[in-house]
């Protein structure tokens, strides 16, 4: 332990209880879930091109899979801490199983990344065609309003002042509003093809993937 932790955080009496890279409970909760997900899995309904329902029931069904499991086995830790006379045992043995719900739920949802690609062009999709919908009726109703303004252009009473000022303001807030929307369609254009065509890499993916454990649920470090 003097390898990795200065003298004042040294306690030999933890060596035993330090935890290795690999664990057989740990595989054993690992192997246990995925069993148990796959037989859930089964049982919903294919991915028929509804991929945010589909999406919704699998981790509704993760959910009640991965608390349930946790429930009953952190029940029998419960008791065996009640009997036991070491609780740094027990500590490491709940830390085996919460790394193990980590480890799965990082592998189930890596199996949902080309479901929530086409989820992602499909709101791409969607916003686009919106935008090329919207844009036409937004450049109409600014020529009506420059035609208001252009009428006020040299107002002839306080009311026609105030309100050539209001079209004035009506239409420079449309204007913005137009730029706004096609800068955006621009780039969802742009993005749209990208989305379509890439392919999905478990190692890029893995490369870039940090997961924050955050606390300590039991290191016994």
């Amino acid at each position: 332990m003097f390898a990795t932790h200065p003298p004042v955080e040294n306690y030999p009496f933890l060596a035993e209880f330090r935890l290795p890279q690999q664990s057989d409970e740990r595989e054993q909760h690992i192997a246990a879930l995925q069993q148990q997900l796959t037989q859930a899995q089964s049982q919903l309904p294919e991915n028929s091109g509804l991929a945010l329902e589909y999406l919704t029931a699998r981790e509704q069904s993760f959910m009640e899979v991965v608390s349930g499991y946790f429930s009953e086995i952190h029940q029998q830790l419960i008791m065996e801490n009640l009997e036991s006379n070491n609780a740094f045992r027990v500590l490491a043995r709940n830390t085996h199983l919460l790394d193990a719900i980590l480890l799965v739920t990082a592998g189930y949802v890596l199996e949902d990344l080309p479901a929530i690609k086409e989820i992602l062009v499909e709101e791409l999709e969607r916003e686009c065609s919106y935008k090329l919908r919207v844009l036409p009726e937004k450049e109409e109703k600014r020529g009506i309003l420059r035609k208001e303004v252009a009428k006020y252009a040299n107002p002839e009473s306080t009311d026609e002042q105030n309100l050539g000022n209001y079209y004035r303001r009506v239409c420079n807030e449309l204007t913005q509003e137009i730029q706004h929307f096609q800068e955006r369609l621009e780039a969802v254009q742009k993005l749209l093809p990208q989305a379509r065509n890439c392919t999905i890499d478990l190692k890029e993916v893995l490369e870039h993937l940090v997961v924050f454990a955050r606390g300590g649920y039991g290191r016994a470090s």
